[in-house]
């Protein structure tokens, strides 16, 4: 029997892969944050803890100490501490960090030729990628982006220093919101240039993924049960390339019907 070849078309797998590295570079820089505040309140909490300890065994200390109270000891340098000092340690570092690094951000650059002279339906690029990356709502370009909780804020042409571009920007709501900028322009070699810069607030992913801790994750997991409802469990990270990757795969598909062609994804 033949078998049946389940690959992603060649545009698609490009992009998916792109797509997946750009992503990884933001939970990167997310996990750089959160280990960093979660080492720093653990470490406190543990030397602070063992401070305790020590000093009750000392000679000086009560010669006997309560079950109950070496278990609320316990609990409160090695549950409830950690949780504070992790809170203060978001508005001490965090803040910090988004008043000079900003967000988390990741880049990368759709590079298509002008295909001639099969471009007959490519007589304005510019024209061309903005219908495409802004469609007019309720048109099934429209519905195909909302489908998969991207939006278009806006899209405009911009003139600078003799240079055009195309500016636009689009916003990924669910399930982690990103703002994605987009600025193109064309080459005299028919070689338009494309780069696409996603970001994301720190306090919303870390929002987010907390949404999923083991606490949180278990009640979810009880209402759906309570409501008969069937769910099925997905990475908030991997929904997030599946709808960038079908995106920007909808825009190539669009573009090489308008005679512009991907030659390469750098990311």
């Amino acid at each position: 029997m033949q078998g049946i070849d389940i690959l992603q078309p060649k545009g698609m797998g490009v992009i998916n892969s792109a797509v997946r590295r750009v992503i990884n570079r933001i939970e990167n820089q997310h996990i750089i944050v959160f280990s960093t505040l979660l080492s720093v309140s653990i470490g406190t909490s543990l030397s602070l803890f063992i401070n305790e300890v020590a000093s009750t065994i000392l000679p000086s200390s009560p010669p006997h100490v309560s079950p109950v109270s070496a278990l609320l000891t316990a609990l409160w340098y090695l549950i409830v501490l950690p949780l504070i000092l992790f809170i203060i340690g978001i508005l001490i570092v965090t803040f910090p960090y988004m008043l000079f690094r900003g967000v988390y951000s990741s880049t990368f650059t759709f590079i298509y030729r002008v295909i001639t002279p099969a471009n007959a339906g490519c007589k304005n690029w510019k024209k061309e990628l903005k219908e495409i990356l802004a469609p007019l709502q309720a048109s099934e370009l429209y519905e195909k982006y909302r489908g998969w909780h991207i939006y278009a804020q806006k899209c405009e042409d911009v003139y600078e220093r003799g240079n055009e571009y195309v500016i636009c920007e689009h916003t990924l709501k669910d399930p982690i919101k990103l703002k994605i900028r987009s600025m193109a322009f064309k080459l005299d070699n028919n070689i338009i240039i494309w780069t696409s810069t996603l970001t994301a607030c720190p306090l919303r992913v870390l929002f987010l993924e907390a949404r999923g801790g083991l606490l949180l994750e278990a009640l979810a997991k009880l209402i759906v049960k309570l409501k008969r409802r069937a769910a099925i469990e997905v990475d908030l990270w991997y929904d997030v390339v599946e709808s960038l990757t079908l995106f920007y795969d909808c825009v190539r598909e669009k573009l090489e019907e308008k005679g512009i062609a991907l030659e390469d994804v750098v990311s």
